[in-house]
């Protein structure tokens, strides 16, 4: 399943009220959602699918689960910088 998918389906479900965000307000869209193939940083293993950061407060808690199993890793977007090399 495509990530947009994933992402679209879990504001769908808030904006139904199936879904309430971890914490906070919920996302308007997945633009707030940043996307790198892999680590720069020395020690982490590259994951299947990439990293994804972002405001995961802004989602409903299984979600971080469900890109988890999909082969996403999961990051914050204000713990990590990304870089362009």
């Amino acid at each position: 399943m495509k990530l947009e998918t994933i992402l679209q389906a879990a504001i769908n479900d808030m904006a139904r009220g199936k879904e309430e965000p971890f914490c906070g307000s919920a996302a308007e869209d997945s633009d707030d959602i940043d996307y790198c193939l892999e680590y720069a940083e020395p020690g982490y293993s590259s994951p299947k699918r990439g990293i994804l950061f972002g405001n995961w407060n802004h989602y409903p808690k299984r979600l971080a689960g469900i890109l988890e199993n999909a082969g996403y890793e999961i990051e914050w977007s204000d713990e990590w910088s990304q870089c362009q090399d």
